[in-house]
């Protein structure tokens, strides 16, 4: 249930960047014709879309992992690697990743294996893909699974 409302969520934030957009080129429009007036309503407009949409995309990052965090951390929640159950052990260290997890990463590098982590809760259950990285082997690019939205959600260094 959860990863809809993300989807959700992130459709909406989509939303709010396409008007940004569009609103951006009605100002640009505006500008250019010399209509001074519109101008000067539009300018907060799109002030607040900009704030909005980084502010969406933090929020909704946050949540997702803090989420998944306290699911992992559940004894009655199942937590599989590629379907196979994994240990205490491991969850301890899934918890510790994804509570110091980055959003960027040094260059030049691409993923490679991938893992599929699962998290079933009695609330919800979340599937995301770990692609090991190619130059540090404790880094992993973490996506979500099963979602509109693709891209890279974060970076974990996890060593399992």
């Amino acid at each position: 249930m959860m990863a809809e409302n993300f989807d959700f969520f992130m459709m909406m934030f989509l939303a709010i960047v396409m008007l940004f957009f569009v609103s951006s080129a009605y100002l640009l429009y505006c500008y250019r014709t010399g209509n001074v007036r519109r101008v000067k309503l539009f300018v907060p407009v799109i002030m607040s879309l900009l704030f909005v949409t980084f502010s969406a995309q933090l929020v909704s990052r946050y949540y997702l992992f803090k989420f998944s965090v306290e699911a992992i951390s559940q004894p009655s929640s199942i937590v599989k690697f590629n379907g196979i159950e994994v240990s205490n052990e491991i969850r301890e260290k899934l918890i510790y990743a994804f509570k110091n997890r980055k959003q960027t990463k040094l260059s030049g590098s691409h993923p490679l294996e991938k893992i599929t982590l699962t998290i079933q809760s009695e609330l919800f259950s979340i599937s995301f893909s770990l692609r090991k990285d190619s130059r540090e082997h404790d880094l992993y690019w973490v996506f979500l699974r099963n979602s509109r939205i693709t891209g890279v959600n974060t970076f974990i260094n996890l060593n399992i």
